[in-house]
This record gives structure tokens, sequence and C-alpha cells, in this order.
């Protein structure tokens, strides 16, 4: 995942792989993820946009990792993911480029950002109905879950594994995280994390539809 991030050297694809990593949001959320989601009071992100019902691939709200905060405080107005200020529908070609030059031996796809962080934050955190929640998986109460995001520490340890695997994904990173990003202020190192492993070089196999356990060196 550190070499991936290193090669993503244009902005639309570091800030799509970014915002991939801290919502576990499927690639089409991403792209037509926009600033008007974003609530910088409770620091959370609404990945369902305004005036789209939810279907059976949900969008929940989620809490933003600390990791890219300053990101998404400097974001300028609209669409997250833009090339030459426009919305893109796809950063595919540009994914693609970037995993062949950091050398990605398995075939990878932009899903497996999702796969891959979906099982790094169930190692991480002792309750994995979080990350469940987190993803879009439904658990629960349907009712429950519209008011939940409301309540203090919502999905809060989901969210620390998520910075906890960015902290050690930096680690091991040769560029800054937030590098060619609008804001470049935020710099992660291995000693904020005595828990620091492996876990930073590897991505997930994409091969099924949700989490899978096995894991393969980038």
């Amino acid at each position: 995942m550190a070499r991936l991030i290193d090669a993503a050297t244009v902005p639309h694809l570091r800030i799509y792989l970014l915002l991939a990593i801290a919502t576990m949001a499927r690639p089409s959320a991403i792209m037509q993820l926009q600033t008007s989601s974003i609530d910088l009071g409770s620091k959370t992100i609404n990945l369902l946009p305004q005036g789209q019902r939810q279907n059976h691939k949900r969008r929940p709200t989620v809490p933003i990792a600390n990791a890219i905060l300053p990101m998404l405080q400097n974001a300028p107005q609209g669409h997250l993911v833009t090339y030459e200020g426009r919305p893109m529908d796809s950063v595919r070609s540009t994914f693609d480029k970037a995993a062949k030059a950091a050398e990605i031996a398995l075939p990878v796809n932009r899903y497996v950002i999702r796969h891959t962080i979906i099982s790094e934050a169930m190692k991480r955190c002792a309750e994995p109905w979080q990350v469940e929640r987190f993803a879009g998986h439904a658990t629960g109460n349907r009712t429950t879950e519209r008011y939940v995001k409301f309540s203090p520490g919502y999905l809060n340890g989901a969210r620390e594994a998520i910075d906890n695997y960015f902290i050690e994904v930096t680690a091991l990173m040769h560029t800054e995280l937030l590098a060619f990003t609008d804001a470049n202020a935020l710099q992660l190192r291995c000693n904020d994390n005595p828990m620091l492993s492996e876990s930073g070089r590897k991505v997930v196999e994409p091969r099924g539809v949700e989490p899978l356990t096995s894991t393969l060196p980038v």
C-alpha cells in the first residue's frame, strides 16, 4: 500500500487513494464525494449524495480519519477528486499506471483498497460491528442506524483503526502522506505507533466481493 501511494504523484489519484482508505467507500462513492458532504464540526463525511436514496450498497455517514483532516479542511468547494478543477468519472487509467510503477505483483484494481482497509481495520478494531457499519454493511435495526451517527464517539473504534493503519503505511513511504494534495501539513511517523507492522506493505488479493483474509506483499 505504501508503494502504491508513493507512486500516486498526481493530485487527483493521491486524494482518491487517501479517501478510499479513510472512508472504506466504493470507487463510485468516492468519485461523487463533494465538500458539501463533509461536516467539519462533527468531523463526519456523508457518503450518500444529497437527494439520493440508499440501496443495497449502503453509503453511511462515517467519522473523518485524523490523517486526512488537514486535506479536507483545505479542500476547495465542489468535488474532492478533480482534474484541472473538473469532476472525473474515473481514476482507472492513472490508478493502473501507479500500480505498474509501484511494481505490485498481484492483479490489482481500485476495489483492492476497499478490501484491504476493511481487512486491516478488522485486525485493529475490538468491535467488528463498527467496521461493518463503517463499510456500509447493514447491522441490526435500520431505524437505529439512521440516528446512531449523532452519538458521541460514533464508530470511533473503526476510525482509530484506520488512523493506526495510516501511521503504519506512512512509516514505509518515501513521500509525505499528504504530498501532492492542497494540504501538505501532516506527516505521521513510525515512532507514533509502537505496534508498527509489515501490514503497510500489503494489499488484499482482489477475489470475491467483500473483505478477504489473504494478503500478498506489495
